[in-house]
Parts: structure tokens; sequence; C-alpha cells
């Protein structure tokens, strides 16, 4: 499954003890994607959004999220920070169990379990408990077995299907190389190659050892 105009560009913002044998050992990494279609509101495109990851000890400043900071007294050491025209949520751990929010105006984040707005929007995709239950695991197992229905926005009985899966995958994959290759990286999705760049298209399919092919 190739991700069709899922991302335009990578670029290397920064980079300390770049190698030839691994990655950096802190870097920061900006990766474009493209407009696209929403799967939940139909009839909606989604904005060119931008998403910087912080690799090594490397962490976002604390001014872009004085919210959470005035709750955690911190920057997270971990997670994901979303930041949009209404407002922030800011997840604090690597596999968004939970997740924080503030609208704008609101000096402090507050849980989307407990925040008035999220109440308001209630709950229509199916969940998955994590305790007494397998969780992630157990949709992904009765999704083999054929004993859950089809979700409509995956067409699939999993929520986190490959229709969301590859494009996250991909995405992460062009920022590996560009953690690899300086210089702002120009994406073809649908062809799989980086346009112009030699060196860069080298890591989309490297050289294998023989017994190791894929």
């Amino acid at each position: 499954m190739k991700c069709q105009g899922c991302f335009t560009k990578a670029e290397l913002k920064m980079s300390v003890e770049p190698n030839d044998i691994a990655y950096p050992t802190r870097s920061i990494v900006e990766v474009t994607y493209a407009p696209r279609k929403s799967r939940i509101r139909k009839g909606h495109t989604l904005p060119e959004t931008k998403v910087v990851w912080y690799d090594g000890d490397q962490q976002p400043p604390a001014e872009i999220m004085p919210q959470v900071v005035a709750t955690l007294t911190q920057v997270p050491l971990t997670g994901c920070l979303l930041i949009g025209t209404k407002g922030i949520m800011c997840s604090t751990n690597d596999y968004g169990q939970e997740a924080l929010i503030a609208l704008n105006g609101e000096t402090k984040v507050r849980s989307t379990t407990k925040h008035p707005a999220c109440k308001a929007l209630g709950s229509y995709l199916p969940r998955r408990k994590e305790k007494g239950e397998l969780g992630q695991y157990g949709e992904f197992l009765d999704a083999i077995k054929g004993e859950t229905p089809v979700i409509e926005e995956t067409h699939s009985r999993c929520y986190a299907d490959i229709e969301h899966s590859v494009p996250m995958l991909e995405g992460m994959l062009v920022g590996c190389i560009a953690q690899r290759v300086p210089g702002v990286l120009q994406w073809d999705s649908a062809n799989q190659v980086f346009v112009g760049n030699r060196e860069a298209n080298t890591f989309v399919k490297p050289y294998i050892r023989s017994g190791w092919e894929f």
C-alpha cells in the first residue's frame, strides 16, 4: 500500500554528532503532510500540516505549551503535542493512552475524560479497556477471528488498520532518512522516491546482505 500524497517533504533542522553508521545522538526533523481528505468529516479537506520530531534529549520550547507547563510544572519528557486553531492537546506518554487538553483562553490543561468540551462530544468509536482486557492486542485478535463489526472510517475491524498505520510509518521512515541526509528532501509518495536526491534514495531500499532479503 502506498501513501498517496501524504508527505511532501522532510528537513533536518538540527543534528548533533551525525555519523555514517547510526543516527545522530540528538536531532530535530520537520515533516510536512500534504492537504488530504478527512476520513471523519465527509467532504472536508485537512490543510497542510507540519510535524516536528524531537529526538534524543531534545524538547519543544516551553513557550508553545504554557498551559501544559502551568499544570505539570515542566515540559513532558515524552509524548505528542498538537496545536490547533481552537487550543492544544498533549499526550504525555509514548502510546497516547492519556491526553490533556486546553482550549484557547484556558490557563491549564485537563484530561480529555474530564474536560467539558470533550464530554459534550460523547463517544462514537468502539473502545477497548486496558485494564482487565487485552486492549489493542485484543482488538487485533478479535479482528482475526472476525468477531467485531467493520468500522466505517477504516473499512476494517481494527480502528488503526493499514490505512492509518502505513501513512504513519511512512512518515517516520522519511524522517529517519532526513536524519541522515541534510537539507530539504522532496518526497514523492506515489513513486516512493526522493525527488532529485540520489543520496537520500540510497536509503529507501539499501543494499541487503544475501540471506536477509525482503
